[in-house]
């Protein structure tokens, strides 16, 4: 064929020069002839001109049969002999699934409709970078595409759409919404998928899916679901909270000993360490709920949700300890009183008989 497109060229270049000659000579009608001929074949020239982008591929056929795939830039096709078949477009490109918007079942009932379902597809050997492409594999496998199948989009759409549907309706609702990877999920139900699509000179690259729009009964009930899941939350969240204050109260209770121990080792009651442990022990083991009114043993609760929600102010409890040690505290002053009394007594009685020597 290129021969063939050569020698017309040739052709067409000599006609204009002997034509051109006839016409310096006055030979009118040889000159007539061959420049008529020489423009017709610059405008038949002129009309087999195209231009391929860098993102396509054209398929030409000479008189109906498979020629070659032009690849980008300038490129001519002879007129009449010569057509194009196709104009495809090899980088990565959409198509929608599921025009019509059917309604689909999912497991253990519920169902929706997919927004905006999208299969992402492009010609094998095209996902290498510019630099590194293989223009005869992208070649041979554009013509695959146009001629092993009537039309290569139905194809896809309806191999996709079958494998998406028996995919969707094995999965429950929840797992439907947190599925992120189709094609990943549809290759693992149909693993042939792949080769097949691939037979064809394509290329899947990802199956998409927006959203669900789903049924009122779906709809009506993940709001329950939801707001019984909120319920649980919000209870896990005052036992933690009621758990946490019940473990400061018991903090505040252990705090309430060690105050008490504080105060029964100073004045004016000096317990000595061991008595005020005891005493002190003794004392907080036992107080009473300012709100239930039940008596709760602080040190065995573990400050768990057995504590009341509020506990005595420690500084209440100091003042109760005040009123039940205050006869012990008096009781020592007195003594301490007597002996004192008893020391400045017996003074005199040793500087008497001093006095009467003198």
């Amino acid at each position: 064929m290129k021969k063939i497109v050569r020698i017309i060229g040739i052709t067409m270049i000599a006609l204009g020069v002997v034509g051109f000659s006839f016409l310096a000579f006055k030979q009118w009608i040889p000159a007539i002839a061959c420049l008529g001929v020489f423009a017709i074949g610059i405008i038949f020239g002129i009309a087999g001109i195209k231009r391929v982008r860098e993102e396509e591929r054209m398929v030409v056929e000479f008189f109906g049969k498979f020629y070659e795939v032009k690849s980008p830039g300038p490129r001519w096709i002879c007129p009449l002999i010569m057509r194009i078949r196709a104009i495809v477009s090899i980088w990565e490109q959409p198509i929608k699934l599921f025009t019509e918007k059917p309604s689909i079942d999912f497991a253990e009932g519920g169902t929706a409709v997919l927004v905006e379902p999208t299969v992402w597809v492009r010609v094998k050997g095209t996902e290498k970078n510019l630099t590194t492409r293989d223009e005869k594999e992208i070649s041979e496998n554009t013509k695959t595409m146009i001629y092993e199948v009537d039309d290569w989009r139905v194809a896809i759409r309806e191999d996709i759409e079958n494998a998406l549907r028996d995919c969707l309706n094995d999965l429950k609702v929840d797992e439907a919404l947190e599925e992120k990877d189709w094609w990943k999920k549809v290759k693992e139900v149909y693993p042939e998928l792949e080769n097949r699509i691939a037979a064809l000179g394509l290329k899947v690259t990802k199956v998409l899916i927006s959203d669900f729009q789903w049924s009122k009964e779906v709809v009506e009930t993940r709001r329950k679901i939801f707001e019984e899941r909120r319920s649980i939350e919000i209870a896990e969240h005052s036992a933690e909270a009621a758990k946490h204050r019940a473990r400061q109260k018991a903090l505040e209770s252990g705090g309430m000993h060690a105050e008490i121990k504080k105060l029964l080792t100073e004045e004016p009651y000096n317990y000595s360490p061991e008595d005020a442990e005891k005493v002190a022990a003794d004392y907080v083991k036992y107080f009473r709920g300012t709100e239930t009114g039940r008596i709760i043993d602080w040190r065995v609760s573990e400050g768990g949700g057995g504590l009341p929600l509020e506990i005595a102010k420690i500084a209440t409890a100091i003042e109760a300890a005040k009123e039940i040690f205050k006869p012990k505290a008096q009781e020592t002053k007195e003594k301490k009183e007597k002996k004192e009394k008893k020391g400045t007594k017996k003074q005199p009685k040793k500087d008497q008989p001093e006095e009467d020597e003198d």
